[in-house]
């Protein structure tokens, strides 16, 4: 329908309207006809007929002016709106105005820079409306796909929304109206979706989005059919490798936002999850490993189904496949954290059998838990504690790192700041309680452990104030067995600073005298007691060189920061910043192994766990939680008080007068523990009106006669310097209520005794007194309701006091001491003697020896020294060799020879097989000193002789001579062999052949000498014989000569006494000692199963086919009809996945196995023993040599592989020979068992066979 105004503006539609030369008369005239145009409706006139031709002059088509050409383009929009469905054009000049389009539209992306930009926007949405691109799927091709382009390729970060609209609005009605969508086409607008990342997408990325949104349902077959053709099929022929990774990010895209698009083609995709090439494979799994992992991707219940196909490729046979599931994860879990299965798999990964699948999912489970906690399940975590004790490195330091962090960001952060644990964050408590059981695996794990628990879970950035608080709740939160480590902690570093400090003092010396060699040894006895206690650095580095170094460094600087270093007093700022300087003096390059060793060194010394400083302000923690009642975190913080002041009496005594405070003030569930920190602080420290206030406090706590409690606090009251006073009064009042039955007896000898143990003077006034009580009504007295079992043990612990506490031991050592002694002697010759009163005997008599003149006191009468040995034998052996294992160490003057009563503790072979471990560290402790003392060369050759370990061997003798067992288990002294078994086995380590030398010498001496106290003991002969006997069973295999060793060997004199002879008598005194005149016909020595826990050689895995067939058969092989029972049988070895390997055996170790199994015929279990390696008392008449013999008498032994072949031979003929007969049955089936292969066979039963056959 024309205007209203048609006819006035007749000549803007004339055929000669835009026939103009001039530029600016033209561009008028093109904008009053695109006015005009737009003012017609749709529907087509004649009026118009002549606009389109007029527009399609080449002048105007081609013109070079931009407004011209885009008023062109506004006027053949209009005219195709007007004309719409049959545009007045043919098809050659549609297709040049659509390039017009396509070379104007760009312009809607230029909203600042153009000046025409409403014109190119009018222009969209002029064409938008209309819908004229619907004609381009009738023209070419190319042009709709330069359209498509052309819109995506529009990349101004400005683009209004409504200009999008259009875009997308004008690609969809031309895809809607198609047909089919060609690949072309199709990829032209999913490659939009691939290249930048997605924070830097264009709006081609969103448009192109927005487009297969709205065009699903078209789109949904052609997609299917396009990823189909290249990813499934053409990835079976074989693609490009980065085209094909454009097709998986088209498809990742795409699957994150249109899922119900998506679906068919992932489901069909995932079908390469299992096919045979790995590499196929593996793309498969990083894509839906991305894909799930996305943060965009949200889980629904479709993609489900695929996310289980996915996870159970965990099980995958290639390890990298495991690896690419595992490191992405972390991000999914929280998104399916109630798919039981793949908790499930996970935790079997984290136990998988290659190295980097344990570390790959020991880092997604520490991803997992630190950014979703409530993801993570208690068994992952426990399956994340079970990496840090894993075999490998590179698995362990990761794991307990990740622990470490773990435990700082959700326990340590709340704790500082005093917040309550939230319900997913209180199984992280955990992780400080496996991280500290690790530390015990190894030197080098155990600094590392210690630089997490220093620097990360009490992080270095917290205050003293909130690193008390976490200490507190760490140490609460652990196990008590596990709060050893603690302990350890600051023992290992008091050990450390006291090496240290003779270092230095060493060091300072050897410069004031330069030339002095002794110094010298000296000072390298003290570098390798430092460098000993340090992990080795490695790469050819030696520690001795480097510790040398350190302590000699140029640098004056050094000397004083290490000084700082070992101060007990150093506060907390001033320790870390010691550290920090002297790493950088150093100049080491970071993380090489000296950077390293230093580091680690320089931890121990200054490590900041419990500082002076922090002790004040644990104090004040603890003082504020016993206010609120919170016993679990108050007790905690005493314990960690109680144990710095234990070690480092210096930290804990500043803060003395405020303990004293807390004491009296304190509830009685606290008093006990705040008095034993009172009991190591140096009272010296009290200012004069602290120590007047403290005598009352004090004495007030001691007069409430608390067993321990009233002793501790008697203890800190003798320390201060004006308390003798009120001391006197106490003795005075309590030894006047003491009686038998008295209630508070053993509080009483408590306070007495370490009044006198401290100060002697108060208590001689009451000696016969105390003395009567105790030795004469006390100790006698037989059990009942007035004397138990407690009362007496205090009285012997007030005895050990008492005596300990004279000043002048030479003043008592006739008189009162041996008094004291008889009384012990007698409690231990009392057959009813409970085992409690016989380790406080024992205690006491360890005490006794470590004072010169009670000790050489007992050396008069051997008998106590014998009876203390035998105590060992109790059912409270552990606990007594921990004393002796103690006195040892600590002691001065208690010798080695008191290792020989550890022999004992045998008598129970599960508790001396927990004990092996501290002996052999004994050993080696002792070991050292002697080398130590061989470098300085101030000892003459006796002097070190005894104290070799071995001396200890004399002593034992001895002490078993006087054995009960002697006379009740004759001819086989099983009880005897059994303890010398034990004890030579600590000596089976380093220089073996010298001990074995030392040892047969110490023997031959004792048999050319008598008892020095019992003329006629002939016992010591016997013993030393069966000693020697067990000795050359220990080293049977060694050939060794029986020669004297270098050093020339020496007995006690107080228990062995030289007989003096002529030199005839000296010849056939050494042929006796050379013989075993003193050994009973028929005796053997029986190899038992040592009980110490030494390594199990590995033995190769067999091939697992067919087992359970020949084991049914091995059951059913007994000569005499009867199967092996299953309790005596040696234990299958378990293989764990970790370890378990599927190898076969070689020929080569084949034979070197059977070999092995040649040298160990003769730890067949004998009739003295069972299969399980326990004692059989019954028969214990085995030969030294057992040879054991088959049915038919003919002894028979393991076949090497050579022989094989000829033993099969001679099978044959003998079963040929024999025909059908029983005998011919039994033959046969043992010559079947030898044709067995040796790979095919397991050592345990092979073992199993040779017992049978011995047997029949």
């Amino acid at each position: 329908m024309a205007s209203p105004n048609a006819k006035e503006h007749k000549h803007i539609f004339a055929k000669n309207y835009l026939k103009c030369t001039k530029r600016d008369e033209l561009i008028r005239r093109l904008k009053v006809l695109a006015k005009h145009l737009a003012s017609y409706k749709q529907e087509p006139e004649k009026l118009l007929e002549a606009v389109p031709k007029s527009l399609m002059q080449p002048t105007l088509m081609k013109s070079k002016n931009a407004e011209i050409k885009l008023l062109v383009a506004l006027c053949h929009a209009e005219v195709l709106r007007i004309w719409v469905p049959n545009p007045p054009y043919t098809e050659k000049q549609q297709k040049d105005i659509f390039q017009l389009f396509l070379r104007e539209l760009p312009g809607v992306g230029k909203a600042g820079s153009n000046t025409h930009y409403s014109k190119c926007f009018h222009l969209l949405e002029n064409l938008a409306q209309c819908q004229a691109f619907l004609i381009l799927n009738d023209l070419d091709e190319a042009l709709t796909i330069r359209l498509f382009k052309t819109f995506f390729d529009i990349r101004a970060e400005d683009l209004g929304t409504q200009v999008i609209h259009y875009m997308v609005q004008i690609m969809e009605s031309i895809i809607v109206e198609r047909e089919s969508v060609s690949d072309i086409l199709l990829e032209t607008i999913l490659v939009q979706l691939t290249g930048l990342p997605r924070e830097k997408k264009s709006n081609g990325y969103a448009m192109a989005l927005s487009l297969i949104r709205k065009t699903e349902g078209t789109l949904e077959n052609e997609m299917q059919a396009y990823f189909r053709e290249k990813l499934i099929q053409k990835g079976e022929e074989g693609e490009d490798k980065e085209s094909r990774k454009d097709y998986l990010e088209m498809l990742h895209e795409l699957a994150i936002n249109n899922q119900d698009l998506s679906i068919p083609i992932l489901t069909e995709y995932s079908s390469w999850l299992e096919v045979e090439k790995p590499e196929e494979r593996l793309e498969c799994i990083e894509f839906f490993g991305n894909l799930f992992s996305s943060e965009e991707c949200v889980l629904s219940q479709e993609y489900m189904s695929l996310l289980k196909n996915y996870v159970l490729r965990m099980k995958d046979v290639n390890a990298g496949i495991r690896c690419s599931i595992l490191n992405k994860l972390h991000k999914i879990l929280p998104k399916a954290p109630k798919m039981d299965k793949l908790l499930e798999l996970l935790e079997d990964r984290a136990s998988d059998i290659d190295e980097k699948v344990r570390l790959a999912a020991t880092n997604c489970i520490i991803s997992a838990a630190s950014a979703h906690p409530e993801c993570v399940s208690s068994e992952l975590l426990l399956a994340l504690g079970n990496r840090a004790l894993d075999k490998r490195m590179s698995v362990r330091r990761p794991a307990l790192v990740g622990l470490a962090h773990l435990f700082k960001k959700h326990i340590s952060e709340r704790w500082k700041s005093k917040r309550p644990l939230g319900k997913s964050q209180k199984k992280f408590t955990w992780c400080a309680t496996r991280l500290i059981q690790c530390g015990k695996a190894d030197m080098m794990t155990e600094y590392f452990v210690e630089g997490l628990l220093d620097d990360v879970i009490l992080a270095v950035e917290y205050s003293p104030a909130e690193r008390a608080r976490c200490l507190i709740g760490v140490y609460a939160s652990i196990p008590e067995d596990d709060k050893i480590t603690f302990h350890n902690l600051l023992s290992k570093k008091k050990a450390m600073n006291d090496c240290v400090r003779s270092l230095m003092e060493a060091s300072r010396k050897l410069e004031e005298n330069p030339g002095d060699d002794d110094l010298k040894k000296r000072l390298e006895v003290q570098v390798q007691r430092v460098a000993s206690k340090l992990p080795d650095p490695g790469q050819n580095y030696s520690r001795m060189d480097m510790v040398r170094d350190l302590f000699t460094h140029d640098h004056d600087q050094v000397k004083n920061l290490l000084e700082k270093m070992v101060d007990p007093l150093a506060e907390y700022d001033v320790l870390r910043a010691s550290r920090k300087e002297l790493l950088r003096i150093l100049e080491i390059e970071d993380k090489s192994p000296p950077f390293v060793f230093f580091k680690r060194l320089i931890q121990r010394l200054c490590n900041t766990v419990i500082p002076v400083d922090g002790v004040q302000v644990l104090l004040e923690e603890v003082k504020e939680q016993m206010e609120k009642g919170r016993r679990k975190l108050a007790i905690p913080g005493l314990q960690l008080l109680d144990h710095s002041g234990k070690y480092f009496p210096a930290i804990a005594s500043p803060s003395a007068s405020k303990l004293i405070d807390m004491a009296a003030d304190a509830k009685e569930g606290y008093v006990s523990l705040i008095v034993e920190v009172l009991s190591y602080c140096n009272m010296v420290v009290l200012k004069p009106s602290q120590a007047k206030a403290a005598i009352p406090k004090l004495s007030s706590i001691i007069k409430q006669k608390i067993e321990k409690t009233s002793k501790l606090a008697t203890r800190t009251l003798c320390k201060i310097s004006k308390s003798s006073k009120e001391l006197r009064s106490l003795v005075n009042d309590i030894v006047s209520t003491l009686r038998v039955g008295g209630k508070h007896l053993v509080a009483g000898l408590q306070i007495v005794g370490e009044i006198a143990l401290n100060k002697s003077e108060l208590v001689m006034n009451y000696e016969d007194e105390l003395l009567a009580l105790t030795i004469d009504e006390l100790l006698p007295a037989k059990l009942g309701k007035k004397v138990q079992i407690q009362h007496k043990v205090a009285a012997v612990e007030f005895l050990q006091d008492f005596m300990m506490g004279f000043q002048d031991p030479e003043s008592v050592a006739n008189s009162t001491f041996p008094r004291v002694v008889e009384t012990l002697w007698n409690i231990l010759q009392d057959e009813s003697t409970s085992p409690e009163l016989e380790i406080a005997v024992g205690k006491a008599g360890v005490k006794f020896c470590s004072v010169q003149a009670f000790y050489s006191k007992i050396k008069e009468t051997p008998s106590f020294f014998i009876r203390l040995a035998f105590i060992m034998e109790s059912s409270k052996a552990p606990e007594f060799a921990k004393i002796v294992i103690r006195s040892i160490t600590t002691v001065p003057y208690v010798g080695f020879e008191f290792f020989s009563f550890l022999a004992l503790a045998n008598r129970n072979p599960q508790q001396f097989k927990r004990l092996a471990p501290n002996l052999r560290n004994l050993i080696l402790r002792q070991r050292k000193m002697v080398d130590a003392m061989e470098k300085i060369g101030n000892s003459s050759n006796r002097a070190l002789v005894a104290l070799y370990p071995e001396s200890a061997t004399a002593y034992l003798v001895y002490i078993l001579s006087q054995h009960p067992s002697l006379e009740t288990e004759a001819p086989s002294y099983r009880t005897i062999q059994r303890y010398f078994q034990g004890f030579f086995q600590f000596f089976s380590h380093g220089n073996e052949e010298n001990h074995f030398s030392l040892i047969v010498n110490i023997l031959t001496q004792i048999k050319l000498h008598r008892d020095a106290k019992d003329a006629a003991n002939k016992n010591i002969y016997l013993v030393a014989e069966i000693a020697h006997k067990c000795l050359k069973l220990k080293f049977k295999n060694k050939n060794w000569k029986e020669t004297n060793h270098p050093l020339a060997v020496s007995l006690p004199k107080w228990l062995y006494k030289y007989v003096q002879k002529t030199e005839d008598e000296k010849g056939k005194a050494a042929q006796r000692a050379a013989s075993n005149q003193y050994l009973p016909e028929g005796f053997t020595v029986t190899k038992r199963r040592s009980p110490s826990p030494t390594r199990r050689k590995r033995k190769t895995p067999i091939a697992r086919k067919g087992r359970k067939k020949r084991r049914d058969e091995d059951d059913e092989e007994s000569d005499g009809g009867h199967s092996v029972p299953k309790e005596n049988l040696p234990p299958r070895p378990r293989h764990s996945r970790l370890t378990r390997s599927t190898a076969k055996v070689t020929k080569t170790k084949a034979r070197a196995e059977t070999a092995e199994e040649d040298r160990e015929d003769e730890k067949i279990p004998t009739r003295g023993e069972d299969e399980s390696g326990e004692e059989n008392d019954d028969n214990m008449e085995t030969e030294e040599k057992y040879t054991p013999e088959d049915s038919t008498g003919v002894a028979s032994r393991r076949k090497s592989p050579r022989k094989l072949k000829k033993s099969k031979k001679t099978n044959r003929k003998r079963k040929s020979a024999q025909g059908t007969t029983k005998e011919a049955a039994a033959e046969k089936k043992v010559a079947d068992i030898d044709e067995i292969e040796i790979e095919e066979e397991e050592p345990h039963r092979r073992r199993r066979r040779r017992v049978r056959r011995a047997r029949a």
